[in-house]
Formats: structure tokens, sequence, C-alpha cells
């Protein structure tokens, strides 16, 4: 499977002033809808399949929420787009490996998005950030001369 392309289709992010205390932050991705669509490239054996998603973070209680929609497309053969697709249709359901290349690459996206969105409206990151820990580093190894 190769990921051919990806796009934003509608950023919503919104704060609620007043609200005070312990905030929790919930981020959740969901497949909105799955759907095969003809290449113009590639080989004839070749057939898109759109995913379409929706990232949310929703900062409790009621502080703001950051939704973003977003598709990808990829290029599977022919058979593979086409079961994928009934299966959709038939159950909403995605095969377990192409959830997680897709939810992967989405989360990446989306969550540099939404770490943008969340500095601009003053809201804590809805990703963790790494913490630098102060205080005496470990002690600098001595090289030892070598004898040839």
């Amino acid at each position: 499977m190769s990921i051919i392309g990806f796009s934003f289709a509608k950023i919503n992010a919104e704060k609620n002033e007043g609200v005070k205390g312990r905030i929790n932050i919930k981020n959740n991705i969901t497949v909105k809808n799955v759907s095969a669509h003809a290449l113009a490239f590639g080989g004839k054996d070749n057939k898109g399949l759109r995913i379409d998603f929706e990232y949310e973070s929703v900062y409790e209680p009621k502080l703001g929420k950051i939704v973003i929609e977003s598709n990808i497309m990829s290029m599977l053969p022919e058979k593979e787009v086409d079961k994928i697709n009934s299966e959709w249709k038939k159950s909403k359901v995605l095969p377990d490996e192409l959830m997680r290349s897709m939810f992967g690459f989405v989360m990446r996206k989306c969550s540099i998005k939404a770490l943008n969105l969340a500095e601009d409206l003053n809201l804590p990151s809805p990703v963790p950030m790494p913490r630098v820990a102060s205080g005496p580093g470990p002690e600098p190894q001595k090289e030892t001369a070598k004898k040839a």
C-alpha cells in the first residue's frame, strides 16, 4: 500500500473562557468514510482508496475543542481495494494492518496541526511534550589511550 495523497478538508478550533481546575484532554480518530476511486496514473491493476478521517481533541471540562477532518488517498491492487470497500460498506470495519498504518499517518499529520492550533488559542498541548530534567548530568567518560 502506498499513500499517494493527504489533505485537510475542515479545521475547527474553539476555546471557552472561565474554566478553572484540572484539564483532561481526550484525543480520538474516527474513520468517517471509505470509497474506491479510479486513478489517472499508475499501473492498470491499481485503484485508489480514499479514507476520510476525523481527528478530535476535547478539553474537559468544556475548555475547548479541536476538530480536523482529513482524507488519505492510497494506491492498492484493484482486488484489494474492492475487498476493503465492500467490507467497509457491510460492517464499517477496516483490516488491522491498514488501520495501523493509516492511523499512524493521520495521527502524525493532525497532531502537528492540532499542536499549532492549541498554541494559537492558548490551550494546553493536545499531545504530551518531552520534559527536560535539570540537575547534574552523567559523568563524562574519560577516553583511554589504546596501545597499538
